[in-house]
């Protein structure tokens, strides 16, 4: 990140998709860099498993 909030300034965000077969993929995420781990830190944390279990329910229902 380049521009962002302080905590997340020099983090970086990566998404990597695993095609296991034509049915099975796997989405692999990292948010990393952080500089400490603080209350910034542990938000972001929450928020991302909020997202990604949102989105697994929307594929999952599709």
């Amino acid at each position: 990140m380049t521009r962002a909030d302080d905590g997340w300034t020099g983090t970086e965000v990566v998404f990597e998709i695993i095609n296991k077969s034509k049915e099975v993929q796997i989405l692999r995420f990292e948010h990393r860099g952080w500089q400490n781990i603080n209350d910034h830190f542990r938000k972001t944390s929450y928020c991302w498993a909020f997202y990604f279990q949102k989105m697994k329910s929307l594929f999952e229902t599709k």
